[in-house]
């Protein structure tokens, strides 16, 4: 129920939209369990494991948080903002998270 000028922030005609990004997200994030699994995991490889690992994970994270905001969004008189604000945060925590392994890991080098 608006009180004064404040009106819902997802009005009914995002609801397809929202629908559609959490499907796609959903598939894509089945998608990269399958890339994962059915990826050599032998042989020279151009890139160092940390850089590999942190990619994937970079992934998961983006797709997980396109998913929890739309899912979010769907919920009768919910509100997608908090979802955003977590996953905003989770994000800019594992980026920083993803920069220190970088720094610490003795197979990457300094440039």
């Amino acid at each position: 129920m608006p009180a004064g000028n404040v009106g819902p922030v997802l009005t009914e005609t995002y609801r397809e939209l929202l629908t559609a990004v959490a499907t796609c997200a959903a598939g894509l994030i089945g998608l990269l369990f399958v890339a994962i699994s059915v990826a050599p995991r032998e042989g020279r490889t151009v890139r160092p494991t940390v850089i590999q690992e942190i990619r994937a994970a970079s992934a998961l994270v983006a797709f997980i948080s396109a998913l929890a905001v739309s899912l979010y969004g769907l919920v009768p008189d919910g509100n997608a903002g908090y979802a955003a604000i977590v996953s905003g945060s989770i994000g800019v925590l594992f980026t920083a998270a993803s920069v220190r392994s970088i720094v610490t890991s003795p197979t990457v080098s300094p440039r």
